[in-house]
């Protein structure tokens, strides 16, 4: 397993930054992607950050949710690097971008609005 962490550059600020440590088979993990692709729908430029048991939801069997939103400039996905190495290995399906905590730190400072859910 790899140590080396590759930070995601993101152009600029995302409005809306979702936390999402709820996992896909919990009850807040389904509204997690409803309000996700309520904030694309609106053209509002979302970031995703899946940490804790909510990196789950880019395992193949739950990803497909994620994979519709339209249009996709607007969405970035990205997971816990740490969290899920520690679940599931090093690789990360297609669509998800590896992330840090401090990242997702960062980007909340500057995000419009933060939600979570989990």
């Amino acid at each position: 397993m790899s140590s080396e962490y590759s930070a995601v550059e993101f152009a600029h600020c995302c409005d809306t930054l979702i936390l999402v440590r709820a996992a896909p088979d919990s009850g807040d993990g389904p509204v997690a992607l409803q309000a996700t692709l309520e904030s694309v729908n609106a053209g509002i430029t979302t970031a995703v950050f899946l940490h804790g048991p909510g990196v789950d939801w880019a395992l193949p069997a739950h990803a497909e949710g994620w994979n519709n939103p339209c249009p996709r400039s607007n969405l970035l996905l990205q997971v816990c690097q740490t969290a899920w190495q520690r679940r599931h290995g090093d690789q990360l399906p297609q669509r998800f971008q590896f992330s840090s905590l401090v990242q997702f730190w960062n980007q909340a400072l500057h995000a419009r609005e933060l939600i979570s859910f989990g």
